[in-house]
């Protein structure tokens, strides 16, 4: 059987894009998929006619289906080819007999759906093969410590031996102290320095060599000050701690991504510091890698993830957000690198130590992962409230993020915007899909992911004159007002336009928000699924 032309216009990491083409590909039908940031007239062009703000867009001939649900009720239980080739010929049979007053034929193909010329099929060529697979893996170095003084004789201790010189057996005294407000594992600054100079450097070296052993120690993130009064080691009764005894957990911490100094000559076999925003990019291309590999319809595979070479090329990448400059970033920058690092890390650590089962295991969770990022330890609830959120108290919080000594304040976003909320994935089956995130086309893709969410997430009842949404805008109220517009006028501006013109008619101020349950449950794709 001879179908007419099947367009589905889609885009990478959207989980309802690829069941749409699964659909397909599984019953081997032939269909030409177009990828809405490449082909971008062409999707402009699919929106207008469609009046759709969510992808896939699937067309039949110049027919529109719609999205995946209307795809799916169009093929009802058809599996097999010939049935779904049946199915999709009835489709385009009937919507050619009912347009048949046009005067058009059924071969009649707008140019957004018409076949790619030969410029469209090499510039694409092109920039599949330079967009295809990941960055190179990073260098990654163990630091050393020269030690200094005369007893130091120019020797050089690895990082973890030093590490376990200075806070194993007999080296300084890591205790928690304080009576109303515990200042757990810490240690006092003179005290290390104490030990530095009897254990490390010997007794002929002066204080000053050890006080500058203990500074290359904070430079190279193994000590950090307990609290933020401090951003200099001048070995005083200061309360220091180790970052291993934190009770955070940075996964890029595992190993070390050293830089050359910044007044290097280039005799430094060490690589140069890259500006945040190339670090942005290529850790935008590593997460696209994941999605591509392990996002599927069916949810997240992460039980596949620690075997693979590619998440293991990930792992290494990360590590160079030790090195970046929030400070360098625009807003734009800021929001698109926050989203895309967040989904990036909660994908990593659902890898490396499993989902968080329970209320008490999913607080430590979110308030204990998280990365290295120029030099700070940034959590979770780190970097969805006090980054992206311009440093807003978490669900259920009673301080904020931040506290005014915080020198990772001045880098949180400024003007945060609402939608965001649309794009991050904490890993439960109601949260929305993953996507990736760009700096230069923001705006665009946090309205495509605002619409796609609100689209599935809320229904209106015109008698109760009741909006159900997502549990997403009870929480984060504060986020969904303007002084402007409120939450219900924010919901219905993301609406499906037919929803929306039926809430304009009764009256936005008549309307009440009602919530929907929210399903904390893993998107995990059960083990034993293939």
């Amino acid at each position: 059987m001879t179908l007419p032309r099947i367009t589905i216009f889609a885009m990478k990491g959207c989980t309802h894009c690829a069941a749409a083409k699964g659909l397909l590909e599984k019953a081997g039908i032939a269909f030409t998929a177009l990828d809405i940031h490449f082909f971008e007239r062409r999707y402009a062009t699919a929106v207008a006619d469609s009046g759709m703000q969510t992808v896939p867009i699937v067309y039949v001939g110049r027919f529109l289906v719609g999205g995946r649900s209307d795809l799916e009720g169009i093929l009802g239980n058809a599996e097999v080819k010939v049935d779904i080739e049946r199915a999709l010929a009835e489709f385009h049979r009937r919507r050619t007999e009912s347009d048949a007053s046009t005067g058009a034929t059924a071969d009649d193909l707008p140019d957004f759906l018409a076949p790619l010329t030969d410029e469209e099929t090499a510039q694409w060529t092109e920039h599949k093969e330079a967009s295809e697979g990941a960055p190179q893996s990073s260098r990654l170095y163990e630091p050393e410590f020269t030690i200094p003084g005369k007893s130091g004789n120019g020797r050089k201790l690895k990082f973890n031996e030093l590490l376990n010189a200075v806070r194993g057996k007999g080296g300084v005294e890591v205790k928690d102290r304080g009576f109303l407000w515990r200042k757990k594992r810490t240690f006092i600054a003179k005290e290390l320095v104490g030990v530095v100079r009897r254990d490390i450097c010997g007794t002929l070296a002066s204080e000053e060599d050890a006080v500058e052993l203990c500074r290359s120690l904070h430079q190279r993130h193994m000590i950090e000050p307990y609290d933020h009064s401090t951003t200099r080691f001048v070995g005083n009764d200061d309360l220091w701690r180790f970052v291993v005894d934190h009770g955070s957990h940075s996964m890029n911490r595992d190993r070390i991504f050293e830089v050359a100094p910044d007044n290097d000559d280039g005799s430094s076999p060490l690589p140069k510091r890259r500006n945040g925003s190339d670090v942005a990019h290529d850790l935008r291309v590593w997460l696209g890698v994941i999605i591509e590999k392990f996002v599927t319809p069916d949810g997240v595979a992460y039980h596949k993830m620690q075997d693979d070479e590619d998440f293991q090329k990930f792992t290494e990448a990360v590590t160079e957000l030790q090195t970046v400059d929030l400070d360098e970033l625009s807003r734009a920058e800021k929001i698109a690198f926050g989203i895309n690092t967040y989904n990036m890390a909660v994908l990593h650590a659902y890898a490396i130590r499993g989902p968080p089962s329970g209320f008490f295991d999913m607080y430590r969770f979110f308030n204990s992962i998280g990365y290295d990022i120029g030099g700070h330890h940034y959590t979770l609830n780190d970097i969805e409230n006090g980054f992206l959120r311009g440093n807003r108290k978490a669900i259920g919080a009673f301080s904020l993020p931040f506290d005014h000594k915080d020198p990772r304040l001045e880098f949180a976003v400024e003007n945060p915007d609402y939608r965001i909320h649309f794009a991050l994935n904490c890993g439960a089956k109601s949260c929305p899909p993953i996507k990736v995130f760009t700096a230069d086309k923001l705006d665009e893709e946090l309205q495509r992911a605002a619409d796609a969410f609100m689209s599935s997430n809320a229904t209106f009842e015109p008698d109760r004159r009741v909006l159900r949404v997502s549990k997403i805008i009870s929480w984060y109220a504060e986020d969904f007002t303007t002084p402007t517009m409120g939450p219900v006028e924010l919901c219905v501006k993301h609406l499906p336009k037919d929803i929306a013109a039926d809430c304009r008619d009764v009256g936005l101020e008549n309307i009440k928000l009602e919530y929907m349950a929210y399903d904390w449950s893993t998107n995990a794709v059960p083990k034993n699924k293939r």
